[in-house]
């Protein structure tokens, strides 16, 4: 006699590819920007001290950094004109930091980092840096946006390239890219 059990597959082997799927869907459809307060300290210095996010940044801190080093750092990006600095938000949910920096004479520079590994590999970043695009297009009045990615961290070049950046140069192992926001399609 066959079980019962053997006809069906187990919930489990259902359960676990449609809860992935379900919250796929909840994560590309709800990514957003908000400008980064100070509150936003107690989480990202968490990401601060974690060398595995700083692995192919090319950037990591030099040592242990504190809770009040995060909320000096905070307050004093939070006050400089020349720059934006965004936390990114899945379902409400801060997961990483992206910044425009040295804005000046219609150009910016990009830079993004996912602090919440549980999204990586979601479509967060992409979503995240479309949106920051967007900000500096339609708020901002830029015209130029430029970043340096490491360029062994292949998924950041094809996700940069994804969004029409382009690569510019090469300078001491590091890749620089830029694209023309107004050439960019709306969003």
């Amino acid at each position: 006699m066959v079980s019962r059990w053997t006809l069906f597959p187990s919930l489990s082997t259902i359960a676990t590819p449609i809860k992935t799927w379900i919250s796929y869907l909840k994560l590309s459809s709800k990514v957003s920007i908000r400008l980064l307060v100070e509150s936003d300290a107690h989480t990202s210095v968490k990401w601060r001290n974690d060398p595995s996010i700083w692995l192919l940044t090319g950037s990591a801190p030099t040592r242990l950094i504190t809770l009040d080093d995060e909320l000096a750092w905070i307050r004093t990006v939070i006050a400089d004109q020349s720059g934006r600095r965004f936390a990114i938000e899945v379902d409400h949910q801060y997961v990483g930091n992206t910044y425009l920096t040295n804005i000046h004479d219609a150009r910016a520079e990009f830079h993004i980092f996912i602090g919440d590994k549980s999204v990586l590999g979601r479509g967060v970043a992409k979503e995240a840096t479309r949106l920051v695009l967007n900000f500096a297009r339609t708020d901002l009045a830029l015209e130029m946006i430029e970043l340096s990615v490491n360029p062994s961290h292949v998924v950041a070049v094809g996700l940069y390239r994804s969004l029409g950046f382009v690569p510019t140069s090469t300078v001491d192992g590091v890749l620089a890219m830029a694209v023309d926001v107004r050439k960019l399609p709306d969003q």
